[in-house]
């Protein structure tokens, strides 16, 4: 579907539920007070393309690769840890990594799946972001801050003062500097190997929920009520 497309089909529902959002006020959202539009638009929660063109799209039905009219699918069956799937990232060694809704980190190389979550470290399943760098690949979790995953095991990562203050983290993204950026509830912080961590937490009204986008010339950008540019 071509993104002209896909937001004259589904645009007017996500304003709908991002303004759902803001009246709601920060998480955890009971489940009761999630209109059924939400679940509308989580059939299609991530979306991404390898550097060989094929389109990997994760839903709440499973992962599905897509080059052109053909169509692979992969759910419990065939190995999945889960079926809903937030978010999908190619590594620099060309495997996919999923992050799942409850199930931790999945690995597709060479069509085989391994699963890694709590029982290596992980305190809970969700996976909202991945990111990589020289070091390994950064976790972004819904409730439990941001991770590490090196050698097959979770380590959490210690940030800025403050940072235990904001667990809800959404969005996260390496960039050409060495920097890792992830962004969450009303929270923005920055990560470097030779400098210390960074939070920007004022002023306090970032709205980041699935809010990072990287241009070509690398710059980072990320949504906000008043949008700014980092």
């Amino acid at each position: 579907m071509r993104q002209a497309s896909f937001e004259a089909e589904h645009g007017a529902d996500w304003q709908a539920f991002e303004k759902f959002l803001d009246a709601a006020g920060p998480p955890p959202f009971p489940p009761a007070e999630m209109p059924a539009r939400y679940r509308r638009l989580c059939q299609s929660l991530a979306l991404a393309m390898d550097r060989h063109g094929a389109v990997w799209a994760g839903t709440n039905g499973g992962l599905a690769r897509v080059v052109g009219d053909s169509v692979k699918s992969w759910g419990p069956a065939d190995g999945l840890a889960g079926l809903m799937v937030f978010t999908i990232r190619e590594a620099q060694d060309g495997s996919i990594w999923i992050g799942t809704a409850g199930n931790g980190l999945v690995r597709l190389s060479r069509r085989v799946l391994q699963n890694w979550g709590v029982a290596e470290g992980l305190s809970q399943g969700s996976v909202t972001s991945i990111a990589e760098d020289d070091s390994g690949l950064w976790v972004a979790t819904p409730n439990k801050g941001i991770w590490r995953f090196q050698q097959g095991r979770f380590s959490r990562v210690n940030g800025p003062a403050g940072m235990s203050n904001h667990p809800y983290i959404y969005s996260i993204v390496s960039s050409d500097d060495g920097s890792v950026w992830a962004a969450g509830e009303q929270c923005l912080f920055r990560f470097h190997p030779d400098q210390k961590p960074v939070a920007y937490l004022k002023p306090p009204a970032f709205r980041t929920r699935s809010a990072r986008a990287r241009t070509s010339s690398g710059r980072l950008h990320f949504r906000r009520d008043t949008r700014r540019q980092f």
